[in-house]
């Protein structure tokens, strides 16, 4: 008697565990920021060590700097509902040249992008920033990356910072 109830329960628990994971919820996996060279170049070779190195080559010489780029992951539920916005929140520090010497003030800066769920898994969007935008916006000391539909909140992310 009790092997016939083993069957059916363990399909129920199966069937529990499957309906937790349906779709996952949202989610703001990654932001990975990267500055981009003149010719919108974030690496010169298709390694991550030679990424790596040419973004500090990219710090030391800010003069080569020709913009910023956000690659952000994120997930969402396929729905029948209207799209999703992806928001972008960045908060920089600028100095500039003033006739009392040097000035310095923060910015906030915000970005938004209408995007589509993937069918499956996650999807990556980059929001890219060119050189007049990122001067406006200084050096970047934070970020924040949101999810939303209609206005509500579905995921967010943000940098130690925020």
């Amino acid at each position: 008697m009790v092997r016939h109830l083993i069957l059916p329960m363990a399909f129920a628990a199966a069937l529990a565990a499957a309906s937790t994971l349906h779709a996952a919820d949202a989610q703001v996996r990654k932001v990975l920021p990267s500055l981009l060279d003149r010719e919108g170049r974030a690496s010169l070779h298709p390694s991550l060590y030679e990424r790596d190195a040419y973004q500090a080559h990219l710090r030391q010489k800010p003069d080569e700097v020709g913009g910023l780029r956000f690659d952000i992951q994120w997930s969402a539920p396929k729905t029948g509902t209207p799209p999703l916005e992806l928001r972008l929140e960045l908060r920089g520090y600028a100095t500039s040249a003033s006739t009392n010497g040097t000035a310095s003030s923060t910015n906030a800066f915000v970005i938004t992008r209408t995007v589509e769920p993937p069918r499956f898994g996650s999807r990556w969007t980059q929001i890219t920033l060119d050189d007049a935008a990122r001067r406006q916006v200084g050096d970047v000391t934070a970020w924040r990356a949101t999810l939303l539909r209609e206005g509500r909140e579905l995921a967010s992310t943000q940098s130690f910072l925020w």
